[in-house]
Parts: structure tokens; C-alpha cells; sequence
């Protein structure tokens, strides 16, 4: 059972893997929304939080794939806590 698990848990890396190369080097909110499955408000929120990078370009925001993917990467090491 645990072979299956790790076999499983590789499988499910290799496939977020292969969809993270897939992104742009530059997203905008609705991007970076889509592919963390979240709000375009959320995302702003967490942006205006500090706890997704990004930066402005002109009126819109923009954040970089490896940004976006060490946002995620806190996210399920639990590494940001949510307020009590």
C-alpha cells in the first residue's frame, strides 16, 4: 500500500511538474488564479498581504512563474498561517 502511495505521489509531481513548464514567465492575476485554482481577488489579497510577489506594470499586476510557484510551494509546506 505504501509502494502505491509514493508511486501515486510521484505521479501527481511529475504531472504538477509538466503543468508548471507550461506557464508563462510572466502572469498577470488572472493567470496565476486560474492555475492555483483561487479568486482574481484572492490573489490581489495575497499580493497585498506580501505573501505572493508580484509587481506593477502600469495599473495591472504581474508575477513572475517562480514566484507564483514558491507561493505555492509555502502554501502546501504550510508555511503561511491563516489569521485566527
Amino acid at each position: 500500500m505504501a509502494d502505491m502511495i509514493s508511486t501515486m505521489t510521484v505521479l501527481n509531481n511529475t504531472d504538477h511538474m509538466a503543468e508548471a513548464e507550461k506557464l508563462k514567465p510572466t502572469l498577470d492575476v488572472l493567470d496565476a488564479a486560474a492555475y492555483l485554482n483561487l479568486s482574481k481577488y484572492t490573489v490581489i489579497n495575497r499580493i497585498k498581504e506580501g505573501k505572493l510577489k508580484a509587481y506593477k506594470e502600469g495599473i495591472r499586476w504581474r508575477i513572475k512563474r517562480n514566484w507564483l510557484l514558491e507561493y505555492q510551494e509555502n502554501i502546501s509546506s504550510g508555511g503561511f498561517k491563516r489569521n485566527p
